[in-house]
């Protein structure tokens, strides 16, 4: 797998496109996550540009939400988890606040879709 060593504009516009692609075809996290192998907090954390996906699993969530072969290829980016802002701490903490970070869009996304449904 490719390593992404930044958050770009690309990240920012691939999650847009599957947020805006998601929410058009009313699929759910679940709807997403069905089929690949995956557990489902891991492919919503992948589709929020915190994990990559195997090959397979990003073109079946590619034909999904329709998503063209580039966009299918940078699901499978290794990205930058979390965000680095702020002054490095002591390393503990740091993967701590990266867990955080990684997980709290995740954890939100999941539970606005349940308390929506």
């Amino acid at each position: 797998m490719k390593q992404s060593s930044v958050y770009n504009e690309v990240s920012i516009a691939l999650i847009t496109e599957i947020l805006h692609a998601k929410a058009s075809k009313r699929l759910s996290w679940q709807d997403l996550a069905d089929g690949t192998g995956l557990g489902l907090a891991y492919v919503t954390a992948a589709l929020l540009g915190q994990q990559p996906l195997p090959e397979k699993s990003a073109k079946l969530i590619g034909e999904k939400l329709e998503l063209d072969t580039e966009m299918v290829a940078l699901l499978q980016v290794i990205p930058l988890s979390g965000r680095l802002i702020g002054v490095p701490r002591e390393p503990h903490i740091n993967r701590l606040d990266e867990t955080i970070q990684i997980c709290c869009c995740t954890l939100k996304a999941l539970a606005d879709e349940h308390v929506a449904a």
